[in-house]
């Protein structure tokens, strides 16, 4: 491999060979005090788990012991015995014989009569001094303190040594004797003795040694050694104390010198503690032969940590020059790379800007869609859309809310006249200082380009005040439309305080818009809903009754927009205002003949002629209750049909709008702007329909299919490239070329030179 004789490259070399070394050394460092500790924690929690068991087995003892004392205590044998009611102290003797062979517990079983001065054991009938005279079990070197014990009446473990030289690993063997009082009608007839068998907590305290350099040893509540395995005989009481203050301390103990890391546990029945000591040095072998084998790992490592770091030294050697050549055109002289890299980073900022900026035009979109969603009163029931409409930024801070349609003169299809409509919902929509209380949102509808619905959000000092508010769409208006090009109307629906009623404003502004439209409407271009029922109201005050005029309007109009929800909360209100405002018959059944009326007329409007067929299942129309199932049947039908065609034409819309894009891509003049105005549509839903049917905004779209025929034309033919940028749709050949740089990772030229060629 060539070394490099550059400052760069060695600093290259030099900071790989750190990100390797560091790691090394900060493991070296912390694998003594892991491992050792993980060593350690491991063999204490074994021990843990022996000294838990020997303490079990301890417990067991003692509740064997209390067990079989019991059962003595309320023997007939000893009853008789106490009484001398025909005692019979060979039978007791066989009973103490039968038990003290039964029991794992002790060695030795003795019932002391103390008022007798007797003592009653396998072995048959004693006085006091032949037990306490006895080689094995009673001959110790604390006798009086025995004899006090045995003199007592409270139930105690005793600890004694042995008078006699016993010894177990050279240190002076101990008895442990489990005294319980014999008492019958609270009267102390003398002292159970067991002399607890040894050997299960010898076999114990040997269990915990791994090796013969580690200790176990059992102390009582007093801290005096009961047994041990492992210390030495010149082992003495302070240094049992000393033990068991560092113990307390830091869970360390040092015996000769030695340093051990201990491990205890206390029985909770008699307080006594298990204690392991383990020697410190026993970790350190197993990380000797750790760190013997990580050294050769470390030279193994290393050689190849040098390799790699000279490796990625030379192949990261020149960055700025690889990163300049990204984008390098073809004809670039560069002199300073530097200032090379920062001229193009400065305009990969700027495109970034850009590309942020565009992407800021197409989130309206979902606002939109959202927007839209709620006027028409889709998934009010649905928490999470509430929630999706604060997550695009539709937040209403007010009370009130109502609906106002802009609707300019017939379908907008000149592209610049879709462009002016769009300007004027994005003045409408931003920040409005001057409406204090007052917020508004705007959008235009998906299949309708000539006009903008208006969610106007206000409180309820606003809610009176409807000429700021018209001012200020007015002047907006005005101001995009400079050349007074538009011809507009204003219908506006009635004010709500709640947010799910702003369908219902929707369609009353709808209403009031269709009664504009009518040839008989020559009034202001501005027309309130409320201003139609009023006028209303006017003309029935000589009526015989009501006529729910305005209920009827809204009817027609939510059945229009396939509203069901909406069209069945108004057939629900007219049916309780039949109910209690029109008492004759035959006003009754004109009203519902008149709801049929019109809503079968819609269906004849979308060539739905079967409808008529569900009315002969009413006999008459006087019975609302009767008619209403078959209204609402008609009304579903209808609403389901239009949703229908809504959908049919929606995926329709999808091909037609996408075949125009992949028939006109390469026409530079192309945008939704004019895809909206060709199919009578609103640029949100345009841009909406591509990316619901390829996935893509239209943007990329466009991008990726002018990219794939240059490519095409570039291998297929020898036209020059400025010429074949142009005719995919490009002005700006430069920017065209960074593009394809970028994304193929070769020029032009050498896209055409590499694939042209291996095609040959």
């Amino acid at each position: 491999m060539k070394i490099l004789k550059s400052s760069l490259y060695k600093k290259y070399v030099f900071s790989y060979l750190i990100v390797f070394s560091i790691p090394l050394f900060i493991f070296l460092l912390l694998v003594n005090s892991f491992y050792v500790r993980s060593l350690e924690e491991e063999l204490q929690t074994t021990n843990a788990n022996f000294l838990e068991q020997a303490s079990f087995q301890l417990d067991e003892q003692i509740l064997e012991m209390n067990t079989v004392a019991n059962q003595i205590k309320y023997s007939d044998e000893l009853s008789r015995y106490l009484l001398n009611v025909e005692a019979n102290s060979d039978k007791l003797t066989e009973v103490l014989k039968s038990y003290e062979y039964s029991m794992r517990s002790t060695k030795s079983l003795y019932i002391l009569l103390t008022d007798r001065n007797t003592v009653l054991s396998s072995d048959g009938i004693m006085s006091t001094e032949a037990l306490l005279n006895k080689s094995t079990d009673f001959n110790v070197e604390e006798k009086e303190q025995l004899i006090d014990a045995l003199s007592s009446s409270e139930e105690k473990l005793a600890i004694h040594t042995l008078d006699r030289f016993y010894k177990e690993n050279q240190v002076r063997k101990k008895n442990i004797y489990y005294m319980i009082p014999l008492r019958q009608s609270n009267v102390n007839n003398g002292m159970l003795v067991f002399v607890l068998n040894t050997n299960q907590i010898q076999t114990n305290l040997e269990t915990m040694r791994e090796t013969e350099k580690e200790l176990s040893f059992l102390v009582d509540e007093k801290g005096r050694l009961v047994a041990s395995k492992g210390l030495s005989q010149d082992f003495s009481e302070s240094d049992l104390e000393k033990i068991q203050e560092s113990m307390i301390k830091n869970g360390k103990a040092k015996i000769n010198n030695q340093a051990y890391v201990a491990s205890s546990k206390v029985n909770p029945l008699t307080g006594w503690t298990f204690v392991s000591l383990i020697e410190t040095t026993r970790f350190y072998f197993p990380l000797l032969r750790l760190l013997a084998t990580f050294l050769l790992w470390v030279i193994i490592l290393g050689s190849i940590g040098i390799g790699v770091s000279v490796y990625f030294a030379n192949k990261h050697y020149r960055p700025i020059k690889n990163l300049a050549s990204v984008f390098r055109l073809e004809g670039d002289k560069i002199g300073d790379e530097l200032a090379f890299l920062k001229t193009n980073i400065n305009k990969t900022k700027a495109e970034y800007i850009k590309l942020n900026q565009l992407m800021n035009e197409h989130a309206p979109i979902v606002r939109n869609s959202a927007l839209l969603n709620l006027v028409e009163g889709k998934y009010l029931n649905n928490a999470e859309f509430f929630q999706h409409l604060e997550d695009v930024g539709l937040n209403f801070p007010y009370a009130i809310y109502a609906v106002m349609i802009v609707e300019f003169e017939k379908e907008t299809n000149v592209p610049e006249k879709i462009i002016k409509v769009e300007a004027i919902v994005q003045e409408i929509t931003k920040s409005h200082p001057e409406l204090k209380g007052i917020w508004i949102e705007a959008t235009v509808p998906y299949l309708v380009n000539n006009q903008i619905i208006v969610v106007i959000n206000m409180d309820k000092e606003s809610k009176c005040n409807w000429q700021k508010t018209l001012k200020y769409i007015q002047t907006i208006i005005k101001r995009e439309d400079f050349d007074q090009a538009l011809a507009w109307k204003i219908a506006i629906g009635t004010a709500y305080d709640k947010i799910d009623k702003i369908k219902n404003s929707y369609i009353e502004a709808s209403s009031a818009l269709e009664k504009m439209k009518s040839d008989t409407y020559t009034s202001s271009p501005v027309l309130f809903f409320t201003e139609l029922t009023q006028r209303a109201e006017i003309v029935q005050e000589d009526a015989p009754f009501q006529y729910p005029r305005e209920e009827i309007m809204l009817l027609v109009q939510s059945v229009k927009q396939g509203n069901k929800e909406a069209a069945f909360e108004i057939v629900l209100q007219l049916k309780q205002k039949i109910k209690n405002d029109i008492h004759h018959s035959i006003a009754k059944q004109a009203v519902i003949a008149d709801m049929f009326n019109r809503v079968l007329k819609i269906a004849n409007e979308f060539n739905m002629y079967y409808q008529y067929e569900k009315i002969y299942q009413l006999t008459d129309f006087k019975d609302i209750n009767l008619a209403q199932p078959v209204l609402e049947d008609i009304i579903s039908s209808i609403c389901d049909n239009l949703d229908h065609e809504k959908d049919t034409q929606n995926t329709e819309m999808k091909r037609t709008v996408v075949d125009y894009i992949y028939s006109h891509y390469d026409s530079p003049a192309i945008s939704l702007g004019e895809i909206a105005a060709e199919q009578n549509i609103s640029v949100s839903y345009a841009s909406r329909l591509v990316k619901e049917e390829t996935g893509e905004s239209f943007s990329h779209l466009i991008q990726s299919l002018r990219m794939e025929q240059f490519k095409t034309l570039l291998v297929e033919t020898k036209r020059p490239i400025k010429e074949l940028i142009t005719e995919v749709g490009y002005y700006d050949a430069s920017n065209f070329t960074r593009k394809f740089r970028l994304e193929n990772g070769l020029t032009p030229s050498q896209y055409r030179f590499k694939y042209q060629d291996s095609d040959k």
